[in-house]
């Protein structure tokens, strides 16, 4: 089970995703200000039940609690409070309850990190890209993520804050961070910044990578390319920075894709299985007749400039294996996709556009998922519902596509699993100190007992071995049994990660070959003592059988001066 926090959480792609993979997750916070959204995630992933301490609040109560927080409409702007007021009291009861069950802090700005639990593992987000994209760029939104500059998009600094804030607090930073955005993070233009972001992040003890990475190649019918990266959490510790580099050095963004296509999760969809055409459900033709717009000039030329998916004849074009990116709207040109859709009123066009349930299915959600939010479309202002059409559109193309996340969630999972595996089979800190470290001065301490003087690597004498022993030209190195192939009952390779064990221990047994030849030529005797040599039963015949050894060296020493 995962503890996990949803920043910019929208109606909770990652949750789903996780869900999916069956790792349980618990929601410990969450942060959102779309009102839509905020209702929508509630609905989705709980219910519609309204408990009755809330159920008993009057509009003027409710208007109290709710105007703690800062609210949009949009997505964009901040809703003002008198346009709060308007809303019914039942929109501002579901409104409080969603908030308090999913935990919601609403505005990130206003946010403090200090007030998280120390318990996450997954923290995730998700912030807007309004100054990032090909879209916004068109639309005038140019600031990118330039710190201080009041864009939407530079609210990726606010996560830097919250993570430090929560840091100060002295509470564990979350072991695993999920980012996801668009591409243009890699141009030229906003590259220094992002890589600003990264630093900042490895200051604070993270190893991150990012990926480059489609919809379209999770599964979903969907040319949707993203930008995912993750971070670990190691801290400064040596060994496991190591490892998360040697891993991330390893995972590519193909080696994700087949990561995942090879687990039980992938499933390849259709254009075909995620449309809805079967216009004799009374609910599909009227969800189709609420997407066919009246036939205008500007009208037919979305349809003759963009992707034809269903003919005319209801002839599905073989052509076409996936739909264009699922944006906010879909009345527009370009969109999406059209479908050729005769629905026999006057004045409309004989095509419609993807309608809101299709864009739910396309990026990973489910039928069930529309229901929710259709059979629970509040109305907040008279004749005025909260889930119209193209809100439910906007929901969905501000989402993240659900298949894609569950490809790296997986590789979260993996690193995780890796990590366990090293801490459970290495030399872990222990007290604040190194097991290794520990063993070195328990074997520097007997040997001193007998008469043998040791010195710590490094000035003189090499770096690499763990232990010296100047007079007797003696470097002595402590292994992990498994990350140093013993052929022991310890060193048994774990299940998971298999062929990442494997490889890691030939590459360390070729590391180690070749600094126990340069330290030969260099005249230095090379002794190794194994990890199971050092438990409580087997350290006493270990240090006898070590000073045996050394003392033996002196020997050859004293030969090879004479």
């Amino acid at each position: 089970m995962y503890n996990i926090v949803e920043l910019f959480s929208g109606i909770g792609s990652q949750l789903k995703a996780l869900q999916n993979l069956g790792s349980e997750p618990e929601v410990v916070a969450t942060c959102e200000w779309d009102v839509h959204a905020i209702i929508a995630y509630d609905l989705i992933h709980n219910d519609a039940v309204i408990p009755d301490d809330i159920a008993r609040m009057n509009k003027e109560s409710l208007l109290e609690e709710l105007n703690k927080f800062t609210f949009s409409n949009s997505g964009k702007e901040a809703l003002d409070y008198t346009s709060l007021k308007t809303y019914s009291v039942d929109v501002l009861r579901h409104l409080l309850n969603a908030i308090r069950r999913n935990r919601n802090y609403v505005d990130i700005n206003a946010m403090d990190g200090g007030n998280l639990p120390d318990n996450i593992d997954i923290l995730t987000y998700s912030f807007p890209c309004q100054d990032l994209s090909n879209v916004g760029a068109f639309h005038g939104y140019n600031l990118g993520i330039d710190r201080d500059s009041g864009s939407r998009s530079s609210l990726l600094w606010q996560v830097g804050r919250i993570l430090s804030e929560l840091q100060n607090s002295n509470k564990r930073l979350p072991r695993f961070l999920l980012m996801e955005n668009v591409p243009t993070l890699l141009s030229e233009r906003h590259f220094p910044n992002f890589s600003a972001w990264i630093e900042q992040l490895r200051g604070l003890g993270y190893v991150s990578k990012y990926y480059p990475l489609n919809a379209a190649d999770f599964g979903l019918p969907q040319n949707r390319p993203r930008l995912l990266m993750i971070s670990v959490f190691v801290g400064d510790n040596k060994g496991e920075i190591e490892l998360i580099h040697e891993y991330f050095g390893n995972t590519t963004a193909e080696k994700v894709i087949e990561d995942y296509h090879h687990s039980d999760f992938f499933r390849q969809w259709t254009i075909k299985d995620l449309l809805r055409t079967d216009y004799t459900k009374q609910s599909v033709f009227e969800e189709a007749i609420e997407c066919t717009p009246n036939d205008t000039v500007s009208r037919r030329k979305i349809w003759e400039d963009n992707p034809q998916i269903i003919l005319q004849g209801n002839i599905f074009n073989e052509k076409i294996n996936m739909i264009r990116t699922i944006t906010t709207k879909q009345d527009r040109n370009p969109n999406s996709g059209n479908l050729y859709f005769d629905c026999g009123i006057s004045g409309r066009s004989k095509f419609r556009y993807l309608t809101p349930r299709e864009c739910l299915l396309f990026m990973g959600f489910t039928d069930r998922d529309y229901i929710n939010l259709a059979t629970n479309n509040l109305e907040f202002h008279k004749g005025d519902a909260l889930f119209t059409r193209d809100k439910i559109i906007r929901l969905a193309g501000n989402s993240i596509p659900v298949k894609l996340l569950e490809g790296i969630f997986l590789q979260i999972m993996k690193i995780d699993a890796l990590l366990k595996d090293y801490r459970q089979c290495s030399f872990a800190v222990s007290g604040g100190h190194s097991v290794k470290k520990v063993h070195a001065k328990q074997i520097t301490k007997f040997m001193f007992a007998h008469g043998i003087r040791c010195r710590k690597p490094g000035g003189q004498y090499p770096e690499s071995p763990d232990v010296i022993f100047p007079r007797y030209k003696v470097a002595l190195f402590i292994y992990d049994c498994v990350q140093h192939g013993h052929n022991c009952d310890n060193s048994s390779i774990p299940e998971k990660n298999r062929d990442f064990w494997r490889n890691r221990i030939k590459d360390i047994a070729e590391r180690d070959h070749a600094a126990h030849k340069e330290l030969a030529v260099q005249g230095w005797h090379v002794l190794i003592v194994w990890k199971c040599e050092l438990n409580k039963d087997n350290f006493g015949a270990t240090m006898k059988r070590l000073e045996t050894r050394i003392r033996e060296c002196i020997s050859s020493v004293s030969e090879s001066a004479v």
